[in-house]
């Protein structure tokens, strides 16, 4: 799961243009593990094929931004067979680990993911050591 806090405001970005954003987040992770997916009109979230890969969440208040994205990486799908995910009974949800037969390092993912948002969104990312960020605690 992703939830960026973000100003859409000085971004610039519509809500329909942020959803957009995280969607292609998704879509670019995915990518560089040779999975094609992209999007289906009038059903927001990230598809590979005809089944989910990544459902969206946003909320806005003063144009700042909550809630996100949930990418399944390495998910126990069996639970989504006993609801219908986002109202849609007509597609299935898949994960990372089902179409390429393996469990991911979610590491691997979450620096793949920060690398992926700021190249869509613009932003130069930089780690912070621990140390630094120790007086936040």
């Amino acid at each position: 799961m992703a939830y960026p806090i973000l100003s859409l405001r000085p971004l610039g970005l519509s809500v329909p243009e942020y959803v957009q954003h995280l969607e292609e987040v998704v879509i670019r992770v995915l990518a560089r593990f040779d999975i094609s997916a992209g999007r289906m009109e009038k059903m927001r979230g990230v598809w590979v094929g005809k089944e989910k890969i990544a459902a969206l969440g946003v909320h806005l208040s003063h144009w700042i931004s909550k809630h996100g994205v949930a990418l399944n990486v390495n998910t126990d799908l069996a639970p989504f067979n006993l609801i219908n995910p986002c109202g849609i009974t007509d597609r299935k949800v898949t994960s990372m680990a089902k179409i390429l037969g393996r469990t991911l390092p979610m590491e691997e993912i979450e620096s793949l993911t920060i690398q992926a948002f700021g190249e869509v969104f613009g932003f130069s990312i930089h780690e912070e050591p621990q140390k630094m960020l120790e007086r936040y605690e």
